[in-house]
């Protein structure tokens, strides 16, 4: 049964889906999908599901034909988040499931902290707790290292609050925070292995190349060493918080990191070689 919450029964409305913009160069695709992103974002926000499905669908369609998969990842997501809240859970997971797969051949931990804590959402609701504990962990882990959080849309979290209580109350606090921990514990491809249902990948020796940093990034990596978070980051470079974010981001997948943790033991090792 789905949880009582009004978003639950939100319907589609005959609202028109927005016309594509004109093909007047080579980035009219791109600018289709963040338009047609955009406008899903806003929509789930206001509790217009139906407009949002629509705009998810069309992102879908079009990086189907352009081969596009960062858009793609997050419009799978974000669709299987409204058609979950309208009672579609079989789709949900398996919208999920491939948005997943992108993310693991793009190496988008945004998106996929978000998958991982929908389908914690999921599995709680299919009383699976231990599973949903496990993928609220590797979710907190994975925005935290962003220095972000797994839910970025306010509207979604009351489904955080719902899947931690629930969770908690049918585990008990020890069980949830020993599943919880294992969850964190797992990093990028191994969570996103359990996620899938597939066996973890064996362990194997990180790919390190810091020459494919930039002079930015390097100076990004050294402040993360010194223990400062995105804002204090933003304000020592004077830069903004957003733009930040995106240098540890692009840290985290050059380096093929899961946590900043491991950035400053690098940035450590790296000084003293």
């Amino acid at each position: 049964t789905q949880w009582n919450n009004p978003t639950h029964q939100v319907g589609r409305s005959p609202t028109p889906t927005p016309h594509p913009l004109p093909h007047n160069g080579i980035h009219s695709d791109n600018i289709n999908e963040s338009v047609h992103s955009g406008l899903g974002a806003a929509y789930g926000l206001s509790g217009a599901t139906g407009q949002a499905i629509e705009c998810h669908e069309r992102v879908l369609a079009i990086t189907e034909m352009s081969g596009e998969k960062m858009y793609r990842s997050h419009s799978l997501w974000a669709l299987a988040v409204a058609v979950w809240r309208q009672g579609d859970t079989n789709r949900a997971v398996q919208l999920l499931e491939q948005s997943l797969k992108l993310t693991r051949q793009v190496h988008g931990p945004r998106v996929a902290a978000a998958s991982f804590e929908t389908l914690a959402w999921i599995s709680v609701e299919q009383h699976d707790a231990l599973r949903a504990a496990v993928l609220m962990g590797a979710a907190e882990e994975l925005a935290r290292s962003l220095g972000s959080s797994a839910v970025i849309h306010s509207n979604l979290v009351v489904y955080k609050q719902e899947c931690d209580q629930k969770t908690r109350r049918e585990l008990g606090d020890e069980a949830f925070e020993s599943a919880h921990r294992r969850g964190k514990h797992l990093g990028f491809d191994a969570a996103i292995a359990f996620a899938l249902h597939e066996q973890s990948p064996a362990a194997s020796p990180p790919v390190i190349d810091g020459s494919t940093l930039t002079k930015r990034e390097r100076q990004v990596a050294d402040l993360i060493a010194e223990g400062l978070t995105n804002r204090a980051i933003a304000d020592r470079l004077v830069i903004s918080p957003r733009t930040a974010q995106g240098h540890v981001e692009h840290i985290l997948a050059k380096l093929n990191f899961t946590s900043r943790t491991q950035v400053a033991a690098w940035v450590v090792e790296r000084t003293h070689d």
